[in-house]
């Protein structure tokens, strides 16, 4: 279908970027019919090749597009990694215009950085497709897990940046480039950390962020609507236009909500980089020292309301006041796990658990680690595994092996986050996912009680420390239908959702 839930966001993206004198290609939407029977409307995208380089540069050497492949893998500008692309227009065998981008890349001092890549990047057009990125909420692009982007190398060997494969815009899902515990590319970590670069690159953002409050998604999309509408939807009466159409403006108003709550958090971030003086929410606080600079409630000095699971006094972490307990308990049936705030090493962090009858947790569902990475914390929090007995092979704490499917053996390499040579200890947060990490590294860190093997309080055969998300619920287990309306009935970790199919 022509994108996300209908909303045809895809071509709304790419439209953005050419509006802003922007190199993108062009999109447009295509009904199929297959011996008589319509499959529905999809989105064309102009095919990024020799033909649509001439449309945007006077010259085109190479036109290279990014192959990341397997998980968590991103395409970048290292060493060794020129494999990430192919030659979609240009010479399939010489790379070396690609070569040297590297080599400037990696192989230059900060604070000659941007001064070096002058003869190889059109800095100002990198800059701002790297705010645009940001701006349509992007999270493949070059800035985010830096899978799917376009490199055109022109005749003097300078490389622009295009975006590429914008499915997942304005999903929500774009944080990799603003976390300070986020794995960036190259190019923006080392931008990030000259001043004049980083400078450069948060001032396009909040030009690019009040460039984006007058291209007006929401009524784009509505402009879409009576193209897209018909193919949406197909539960619905053929009768029911009127409801149709209404669903689907409902699903466009949510989004412009969305949208202009992220464009509020990036107007924030950026004009607090740009001044760090100044004082977006009038609380009195300037940003320097102002974790939330767009509410006045919340700022350095300010009481800490316990409970609230808020940062009320930009302390780092929630709750952590005085009149505030270390740990939050949270149950699942009549599991008890503590999420406390520490910050602590992974064995201070350890010896803190067992004091209070616990350890440190070890997720054995999706739905488990979910919750663990979660919570009532911010940032990345200790788990109970570790590679410390034999490198390279992790367990719990109890000694017993990672199992879990979602812990694919190549991701748990040595330094693979931290970038130091003890990182055998387990970390994991919402955003960054779970990552090795230097295990004298102070966090936060999740605690779970114990149980004895296969104890299964509520009888329906999962126990409560395997597979069983809610060992105090016989109708929720790794077996059960998965409704529309319910809670995660199944464990997988989605609640709530059609997700396996039947619904109810």
């Amino acid at each position: 279908m022509a994108g996300a839930g209908g909303l045809g966001l895809s071509p709304a993206a790419y439209r953005f970027f050419r509006e802003q004198g922007l190199p993108a290609p062009r999109t447009g939407f295509a009904q199929v019919v297959v011996n008589g029977s319509v499959r529905g409307l999809y989105t064309l995208v102009e095919t990024p090749d020799r033909a649509f380089a001439e449309r945007w540069f006077a010259s085109t050497v190479h036109l290279y597009e990014s192959e990341a492949e397997g998980d968590r893998k991103r395409a970048d500008l290292a060493d060794g990694r020129l494999a990430d692309f192919e030659a979609v227009a240009g010479s399939e065998v010489d790379y070396a215009d690609l070569q040297a981008l590297v080599d400037a890349a990696g192989h230059t001092a900060l604070g000659g950085f941007m001064q070096a890549l002058e003869p190889h990047l059109c800095w100002e057009q990198v800059v701002r497709a790297w705010a645009a990125e940001a701006v349509v909420d992007t999270p493949d692009g070059y800035t985010g897990r830096g899978r799917h982007y376009l490199l055109h190398l022109d005749g003097a060997g300078a490389a622009s940046l295009l975006p590429w494969c914008l499915d997942e815009a304005f999903g929500g899902k774009y944080r990799n480039a603003h976390e300070e515990d986020g794995a960036r590319s190259v190019l923006f970590e080392r931008c990030l950390a000259e001043p004049g670069c980083a400078l450069g690159y948060w001032q396009a953002l909040a030009d690019t962020v009040t460039a984006m409050r007058a291209f007006d998604v929401e009524a784009l999309l509505r402009q879409q609507g009576p193209v897209l509408d018909p193919f949406v939807d197909s539960s619905l009466p053929r009768g029911r236009a009127d409801a149709r159409s209404a669903a689907m403006d409902g699903k466009r108003k949510d989004l412009g909500v969305m949208l202009a709550r992220r464009l509020d958090e990036l107007e924030a971030t950026a004009g607090c980089r740009v001044d760090p003086a100044d004082d977006l929410d009038r609380d009195g606080v300037p940003c320097a020292s102002d974790c939330n600079p767009l509410d006045a409630a919340v700022g350095a000095g300010t009481s800490e309301v316990c409970g609230d699971g808020a940062d009320d006094d930009c302390s780092g972490q929630p709750d952590d006041g005085p009149a505030c307990s270390a740990c939050r308990e949270a149950r699942v049936g009549p599991h008890r796990y503590l999420f406390c705030h520490g910050p602590l090493s992974w064995s201070q962090a350890r010896a803190s658990c067992q004091a209070q009858g616990s350890d440190l947790a070890i997720p054995n569902t999706v739905a488990e680690l979910r919750l663990l990475a979660g919570g009532a914390l911010n940032g990345p929090r200790w788990l109970g595994l570790s590679d410390r007995a034999e490198e390279g092979v992790f367990q719990g704490v109890d000694a017993t092996p990672v199992t879990f499917p979602e812990y694919p053996t190549p991701w748990w390499r040595e330094g693979s986050r931290d970038g130091v040579a003890d990182s055998d200890c387990v970390a994991a947060s919402f955003d960054a996912g779970q990552h090795a990490a230097w295990c004298e590294r102070p966090l936060p860190y999740v605690c779970e009680d114990p149980c004895a093997p296969g104890l299964d309080e509520d009888g329906d055969g999962h126990p409560q420390c395997g597979d069983d998300c809610n060992d105090g619920a016989a109708d929720i287990h790794p077996d059960a239908h998965d409704g529309c309306d319910g809670p995660d009935a199944d464990c997988d970790g989605v609640n709530p959702s059609c997700d396996d199919g039947g619904g109810d």
